[in-house]
């Protein structure tokens, strides 16, 4: 009998418990048809020699070993994964907070502060121009300037900071 023969005879006789075997293990048809598969493949392309006897449990033997090294690929693929994640995820929580805290800031600008003072206030921070820049804009002296910003200021202190003086 031929090399291809000889497998396809085993195969023919032991594929049944070797995929039962694989399924109980890998609780998953696909894999445990994989697991069999690879099994046979091994034998072909290995030149394997197989025992005259026991051949049935040589089979089990190797689908069973295939089934474990198929759960150890996977366990070490979640590892790396959850690893990975796990490092290269950014932590965004910081910056979700600064952003929140500015998003309040504004909201308390356009609801508490004078009109004068909120356009003060949001060339200020908001385009950052200085106070000679915003004089111009706004037709008031760098004083007017520095005592809305400061009055801003304070007023924002107190609404967030308030144990701060």
């Amino acid at each position: 009998m031929s090399k291809e023969e000889t497998i396809e005879h085993l195969f023919r006789m032991h594929y049944g418990a070797m995929f039962r075997l694989a399924v109980a293990i890998l609780h998953d048809s696909d894999e445990a048809k994989d697991a069999v598969s690879e099994v046979f493949a091994r034998l072909f392309r290995d030149n394997t020699h197989l025992p005259k006897k026991g051949t049935s449990g040589y089979l089990l033997v190797s689908v069973r070993n295939q089934c474990l090294d198929i759960i150890r690929q996977k366990q070490m693929r979640e590892r790396v994964n959850k690893l990975l994640t796990t490092e290269t995820e950014p932590d965004l929580s910081h910056v979700q907070h600064q952003t929140d805290r500015y998003m309040a800031l504004l909201a308390f600008a356009d609801s508490k502060l004078t009109s004068q003072t909120r356009t003060v206030f949001r060339l200020r921070f908001d385009q950052r121009l200085s106070y000679k820049a915003i004089a111009e804009q706004t037709g008031i002296s760098e004083a007017a300037v520095y005592k809305h910003l400061a009055q801003a200021i304070k007023k924002m202190k107190e609404q967030f900071n308030p144990n701060q003086k």
